[in-house]
């Protein structure tokens, strides 16, 4: 299964690591290919360094940060050409290119920008509860 998970995804795993988003990205990352392009990828950096993160998780914030650096280092690379305008919202433009251009089965999110379209050239956009039903099939 090939997958693009927004940044609010790994934010939330990082947050509750016990959690569907959690259990996603922490347990079940190695039965599927997440796909990474340089433009989400830069997005979860400047999120991820921001001190509400670093604040909310304490002591924590180092462990989880590596937890999720290693999941994104085995990321399928995808380069980007072009960001077509979708969503209402053109910060989330480059999740949904990420998942055409690598040829994703689904784009996981929690952002209403992206689940109001519902799907993208035929990718269904699902929340992480939907994507943990569809992994454990």
């Amino acid at each position: 299964m090939r997958l693009v998970i927004d940044t609010v995804g790994f934010v939330r795993a990082m947050l509750y690591p016990d959690g569907p988003w959690g259990t996603i990205v922490f347990d079940w990352s190695p039965t599927f290919s997440l796909l990474l392009s340089d433009e989400l990828e830069s997005e979860m950096l400047d999120v991820f360094g921001r001190p509400f993160l670093r604040k909310k998780l304490g002591g924590h914030y180092e462990i989880r940060m590596s937890a999720v650096a290693r999941v994104l280092d085995l990321a399928e690379r995808v380069q980007l050409s072009a960001i077509p305008p979708v969503s209402r919202d053109p910060d989330d433009d480059h999740v949904l290119a990420t998942g055409l251009v690598g040829q994703a089965d689904y784009i996981a999110s929690e952002d209403k920008h992206l689940l109001e379209i519902g799907q993208y050239e035929g990718i269904p956009i699902v929340t992480g509860l939907e994507l943990l039903r569809i992994l454990r099939g």
